[in-house]
């Protein structure tokens, strides 16, 4: 269970850490997190969720671009998000700022 709670109005912003567009079609990302010293390879739902978390989108709009691109249910991939978001955040590579704060 992610102890960062994470709102459907948060502004998911990514911190300046490395990572890469990977893979035979690009849609995977490589991503170092500092914090652990890890490298983590997002598959390409995570990825573009990562890739979204840029400061100009809330969680409920991340949501609803998965949701159209992979033909899923807005309220189950809505979830789904939160909970990844708020393990971005415990890693270190993105922070949450309330929505208009960026």
């Amino acid at each position: 269970m992610r102890s960062v709670e994470v709102s459907d109005d948060a502004v998911p912003v990514r911190e300046p850490v490395s990572w890469r567009w990977d893979g035979e079609t690009m849609e995977h990302i490589v991503l170092s997190v500092p914090k652990t010293k890890n490298i983590y390879i997002l598959n390409p739902t995570a990825a573009l969720v990562f890739y979204l978390c840029n400061g100009h989108n809330t969680v409920s709009d991340i949501a609803e671009t998965v949701a159209k691109r992979f033909g899923a249910d807005y309220r189950v991939v809505v979830r789904h998000v939160r909970d990844f978001v708020g393990r971005l955040v415990e890693m270190g590579v993105v922070s949450l700022h309330g929505e208009g704060d960026v």
